[in-house]
């Protein structure tokens, strides 16, 4: 075979693999997810931003043809974020911190006397 038809079908591969990888990656985070967004804590929003992502990934319909997933991974990655964020505020909340970054301070805030 010709040099080119090897580089052509080894970017192909690697491209394969690496797309495979992903795929593994957001699956596991998928079913993490999943299981928070059917606990107590999550809201309609967090279920419906997480169903809408699932059913675009699975749809036929897409903005790129099949083959090329990076449309599919681009919504599950956004949904996985905000349902992060999301879940770090109320998980925050619960716990009665501010934010998940500054564990010692108030509402407004203030650091929280010892």
């Amino acid at each position: 075979m010709d040099t080119w038809v090897w580089i052509v079908l080894g970017v192909a591969a690697v491209v394969f693999v690496v797309t495979l990888v992903i795929v593994v990656v957001l699956v596991r985070r998928l079913l993490r997810t999943w299981r928070l967004v059917r606990g107590p804590d999550a809201t309609t929003r967090d279920r419906a931003l997480f169903l809408g992502a699932l059913i675009y990934a699975i749809s036929p319909v897409d903005l790129l043809p099949d083959p090329i997933l990076i449309d599919d991974i681009a919504v599950l990655l956004y949904a996985l974020r905000e349902l992060g964020r999301a879940g770090g505020v109320r998980a925050g909340a619960r716990l009665g911190v501010d934010a998940l970054t500054r564990p010692n301070r108030g509402p407004a805030g203030k650091p929280t006397p010892p």
